[in-house]
């Protein structure tokens, strides 16, 4: 090559080949003395070829040792190429810029070293460009995930339709490290009048301290964010800064609340001001965004959020966000309310639809004490007159009869009881047709044993025992005693009736002065009865083997409602049959009265 072209030509062409590239290009010797120096390292560094030509290179770069002389030195020492990239280069005119560095050995014809080639190339424009597209990714990727969470909670609150749970789920999706990442939420709904806007709940710390204090706490929870959303468990109520958000109510016409002013220009708000309202001041408030909830017709409340622990500021880019999170909010609680007043109706047709079967059932009660007492006052008329007859016949006889005669005890008891079974008569034919009641003030044991003293012989005749306990106390009643007696003597003929192998019936009283109330329990050791008959047994001409009549039970309760009282039966299968009576005791201000 050297016979085709003059030694001075190939040199020539090598300068013009290195002033022609963009790069700049330096050549050092082995001693680093600085041999080339072209045009575009002049526009990099600022320096002329004059200035640095025969320098050494650390002279005209001193701030580049000792680092970059290490690293030239292993390159001629390894004679092996070395690259340096993205690296910040500080210019006397342009200032940092962002510049690779490739240094490669200079060989002569024996591989000897001679020095070395710095080739910089400006990246400025090309580092800016992936700098601005790194940013715009990482934007990008925080909007994808932003988009997924409130996508995450949105589906979460339509898994419910109670409005705690829903304000909670909203909350935590705003707050959670795994949700929007704030470091507080607080939701406030207008009242029903709306003449208020009232706190209903808060996620966060109430200060700073608080904050750093739970910091570690929320990092180590594992939970997925959709399991923190719908483990709503009533935690939050007690925390200080939920406790605080639910004691605040704000007038709706103070426009001069940031709150408000939210809702009435139905805007986002964005307070920097420091100090709030004497409303907002135990929530420790400066740096906060406001969103309104807003429906089609008026707005439904605001969502105030902040970033308290960290004071990182809320960007327009996150607002939008909200912005869209906010309109999902406003569905989900128009949705809850909506679903509550329809359970609210629900209810109310529940209640009605009771009433019209509890008044269908009443009327069917009513009929049937018709029939009853067309029918029992026949039968009542047909038993009187035998009754009387008998009845008038025995005092005939026992009139006739010597003191001294020992039948005579026999006929004195007919007449007694003839007696009795007029006045039963006539007392049955005051229920079927109501007369006023003849109370008197009675002793409740006088009466309980006459009543008992009327079945015993019956009892006695079936094996059965009967076994009485009666309060010491003279505990007194007003009461109509045949009334009474008569209800008692139908439960034990009902207990009987429900021993054909004979038993045991308990008999008990007890008062109670606290309730001024006597207790009655007549129970028994018969066949008992089933849930359904059970139901029943109160219903006019129910009836089964079981009972005694179809009646009897009817006309009780009726009399012990007349007094005053109530009656329950409890009984259950093989077991037997209790009734409880409450009735009222005479108060020592009636008796005096």
């Amino acid at each position: 090559m050297s016979q085709m072209y003059p030694s001075w030509r190939i040199h020539d062409l090598s300068d013009f080949i290195i002033e022609s590239i963009d790069a700049g290009i330096i050549l050092l010797d082995e001693e680093m003395r600085i041999v080339k120096w072209n045009s575009g390292m002049e526009r990099l560094s600022g320096f002329s070829k004059d200035e640095v030509i025969g320098r050494k290179y650390f002279e005209v770069f001193p701030h580049l040792e000792p680092r970059f002389k290490e690293i030239l030195v292993r390159v001629m020492e390894t004679k092996s190429p070395h690259e340096i990239n993205h690296y910040e280069h500080h210019t006397l005119r342009r200032g940092p810029i962002v510049i690779n560095r490739r240094i490669y050995p200079l060989r002569d014809e024996h591989d000897v070293v001679r020095g070395v080639v710095i080739i910089t190339e400006d990246i400025t424009e090309k580092a800016l460009l992936e700098e601005q597209l790194r940013r715009k990714s990482q934007k990008l990727e925080m909007k994808v995930r932003e988009l997924k969470t409130v996508i995450e909670i949105v589906n979460a609150m339509q898994s419910t339709y109670r409005l705690e749970a829903i304000l909670y789920i909203i909350l935590t999706g705003i707050t959670a490290g795994k949700g929007l990442g704030y470091n507080r939420a607080m939701l406030f709904l207008m009242s029903e009048d709306f003449k208020w806007l009232e706190g209903k709940m808060g996620i966060g710390p109430i200060d700073r301290e608080e904050g750093f204090r739970i910091w570690e706490q929320i990092h180590e929870d594992t939970r997925s964010l959709r399991e923190m959303v719908l483990e709503y468990n009533g935690e939050i109520e007690n925390s200080p800064l939920n406790l605080a958000v639910r004691e605040i109510r704000i007038p709706a016409d103070r426009t001069d609340s940031p709150l408000i002013k939210a809702m009435s220009e139905r805007r986002v708000i964005k307070w920097d001001r420091g100090d709030t309202d004497e409303y907002l001041h135990k929530l420790n408030l400066s740096n906060f965004v406001v969103l309104p909830i807003l429906s089609y017709v008026e707005p439904l409340g605001v969502i105030v959020v902040d970033n308290i622990v960290t004071g990182e500021e809320i960007d327009e880019d996150s607002i939008d966000t909200l912005k869209l999170f906010a309109t999902q909010v406003a569905m989900a609680i128009e949705r809850s309310v909506l679903y509550q007043d329809l359970d609210r109706q629900i209810e109310k047709l529940k209640q009605a639809n009771e009433e019209i079967r509890a008044a269908q059932e009443q009327l069917l009660y009513t009929e049937r004490l018709a029939t009853i007492g067309q029918m029992a006052t026949n039968l009542a008329h047909e038993i009187r007159n035998p009754v009387s007859v008998i009845g008038g016949y025995a005092r005939s006889v026992l009139k006739r009869m010597e003191d001294s005669d020992e039948r005579r005890d026999f006929i004195q008891t007919i007449v007694e009881e003839t007696d009795k079974l007029e006045e039963l008569l006539r007392r049955n034919l005051d229920f079927i047709q109501p007369a006023e009641l003849k109370l008197e003030e009675h002793e409740i044991s006088s009466i309980i044993s006459t009543a008992i003293s009327l079945v015993r012989r019956e009892c006695e005749d079936r094996d059965v025992r009967v076994h009485l306990s009666l309060d010491e106390t003279s505990a007194r009643i007003m009461a109509d005693q045949y009334q009474l007696i008569y209800v008692l003597v139908q439960l034990v003929r009902n207990a009987l009736q429900s021993m054909p192998q004979g038993g045991d019936i308990w008999v008990e009283s007890r008062v109670s002065a606290e309730e001024e109330t006597v207790r009655i329990e007549i129970s028994d050791t018969g066949c008992g009865m089933s849930e359904e008959v059970l139901k029943r047994a109160f219903d006019p001409f129910f009836t089964t083997d079981k009972l005694r009549s179809g009646l009897g039970l009817t006309m009780v309760k009726k009399i012990i409602e007349d007094h005053k009282g109530r009656i329950e039966i409890k009984s259950e299968e093989g077991k037997g049959t209790t009734a409880i009576i409450l009735l009222p005791l005479i108060r020592e201000a009636d008796s005096e009265g």
